[in-house]
This record gives structure tokens, sequence and C-alpha cells, in this order.
């Protein structure tokens, strides 16, 4: 390219300094972070010695709260003042930026339901997600699986892996890590800020 060729070195390499952090170098995590650390702290939150990356404002009695997730925020704000500094310091930082607001949240595969008496987690649209893309013809439902007809003594699940059909085996895999990440996906700090 033309505009390049004037910065191209005796053996064909080009030097360059990055204007903006590039997913996938190992600095990444830790330069978005500290950005967006600047930016909080710069309309008065600070981060929690706990949890670094649970941000809050204690100020004239409002309690302010913020639980970051790399570039997702799940906001509990009394402040509507504090929320609009926030907001302009994203969309200045960033540009336009995406929010969700109302009485049903979703927060990294998380509902968070609120009504006047309660707030209820649960993880339904993930686990829907995941058995949509599993692409069942049949999904049993047990309201007991200790009464169910499972056996592990089935000959089915007696054979040795060596003789398992590949394609039900990478599945199982999937299924079994798929499960593993929705049971550990929920977070202390995310009960404890809802």
């Amino acid at each position: 390219h033309k505009d390049v060729a004037q910065y191209r070195r005796k053996d064909g390499s080009i030097i360059a300094l990055l204007k903006k952090c590039l997913y996938g170098l190992k600095q990444s995590p830790q330069r978005w972070y500290d950005t967006i650390r600047a930016i909080l702290e710069g309309i008065g939150m600070q981060a929690t010695t706990g949890d670094k990356c649970l941000f809050y404002e204690l100020k004239n009695g409002k309690k302010n709260y913020l639980l970051l997730f790399v570039d997702d925020m799940l906001i509990a704000f009394q402040s509507d003042e504090l929320l609009k500094r926030l907001s302009e310091a994203l969309e200045k930082a960033f540009g336009e930026i995406t929010d969700q607001v109302g009485p049903v949240l979703s927060f990294l595969g998380i509902t968070i339901t609120q009504t006047d008496e309660e707030i209820t987690l649960d993880q339904a649209g993930f686990i829907n997600k995941l058995v949509g893309s599993l692409k069942l013809n049949k999904i049993h439902k047990y309201s007991n699986p200790a009464a169910s007809d499972f056996s592990v003594y089935k000959e089915m699940y007696l054979r040795p892996q060596t003789e398992a059909n590949p394609e039900l085996l990478t599945q199982m895999r999937r299924l079994t890590m798929s499960v593993m990440y929705s049971a550990l996906r929920t977070r202390r700090d995310v009960l404890f800020l809802a």
C-alpha cells in the first residue's frame, strides 16, 4: 500500500504505534480495565477492596453500585445525577452506548426480574439457548430424576469411550461443559448486588 510504504524499513517490516488496544494482546485486558477504571474514578466511584470490578459511591445518603464484567455493567444507582455523569463520560470516551432499563434485565446470561415484592435471578434464557444449540428432537423431562428409568448399568454406559459415536461424544462434551459453565456462572457479587 502506498500510504505505508514511507514507513517500511529496509528489511520490509513496519513498526507502528498502536493508538487503541486490540483484543488478543496480552496487555489488552489490563489496558481496558485501567481505561474504564479511570472513567469510573473520574465520576467519583471507587473499587471495593474485595472485588476490583465492583465500584461504588456512597454520597448524600445515596448508595450507588456498578458491577463491571469486561465491557458489561450492572448498575444499581440511587443517584440520577451520578447515572447522568456516567452516561456522559462513557459517551464522551466511546461514542454511542447501549443500555437496558426496566424490571427485566439480562446480565452475563442471568435474567434479573424485579417486582415490588422480590428480585429473582435465573438462567432460563441461557439454558434455552443451550438446548436450542443442541438441535435435539426430544428432551425428556423428569419431575424427579431419581425416580426415572435411568441406570448407569445400562450397556450403552458401560462401553469403552473408544467405541463411542464421535459425534455423540463431541455433543456430550459440549453439553457437559455448557452445563458446568451455567452452574458456575452465577457470581457471588452479582447475587450480592442484586
